[in-house]
């Protein structure tokens, strides 16, 4: 499985993966991302990490730069849902231009860990997918919570960032009000689904326990 082959590759090959799910990136590009510094991926680790993430196609090499199986991550990370209907409906959102370029481009996801690599390469691909939705299930259903999760997960400068990012690419991403539309209905019927997010989305950021002790 993608999750697992990201893990066993290691860290440079995650991060690679993270900074080109929506565009491919050199080596240099990925050093200055992640560290400042253009030949941080040159160096011998790193360079082997990224190879055998090539080698296990979670990365495709187009000439120089290096771009992610999207398409496969997206795939693995919700392989596990049983509803079949549900998996082709997260599957069929995020193979969206408009929510790729929204949620997963590489500043939006240097912000959800704060510009912090170490803290990016440790975490679980799971929530690169889940967060987002469950900040508009939060938006839309619990509003009262929504501000207190964003502050207890330190989620302000990336909520910031895809607010940002939305705004940009409404007009230009969506070629008609159709494709806009569809987006949005797919959003609203993923974000009723109660159970998966609170239960099985991810377990770390425990939003059912901080729901009941809202009401309480």
């Amino acid at each position: 499985m993608f999750i697992k082959e990201v893990k066993e590759c290691g860290k440079y090959a995650k991060l690679a993966v993270l900074a080109s799910i929506t565009e491919p990136r050199s080596l240099s590009e990925l050093g200055l991302l992640w560290y400042n510094e253009n030949g941080r991926f040159y160096k011998k680790k790193a360079r082997e990490e990224i190879d055998k993430a090539v080698n296990k196609q979670l990365l495709v090499k187009k000439g120089t730069k290096y771009k992610a199986n999207t398409e496969k991550l997206i795939q693995s990370v919700y392989s596990s849902i049983k509803d079949r209907e549900f998996k082709e409906l997260l599957c069929r959102f995020w193979c969206q231009s408009f929510s790729q370029q929204t949620y997963l481009c590489c500043e939006a996801i240097k912000k959800m860990f704060n510009n912090n690599p170490e803290k990016a390469a440790e975490a679980k691909l799971i929530l690169l997918l889940n967060t987002p939705l469950i900040l508009h299930q939060l938006q839309e259903k619990h509003p009262e919570i929504y501000a207190l999760f964003v502050s207890m997960q330190g989620l302000e400068q990336y909520t910031n960032s895809i607010n940002l990012n939305a705004e940009k690419n409404l007009d230009r991403v969506f070629r008609n009000l159709k494709e806009r539309t569809d987006w949005l209905d797919d959003l609203n019927k993923i974000i009723q689904n109660n159970g998966y997010f609170l239960e099985q989305a991810h377990p770390g950021l425990k939003v059912r326990k901080l729901m009941e002790k809202k009401r309480k």
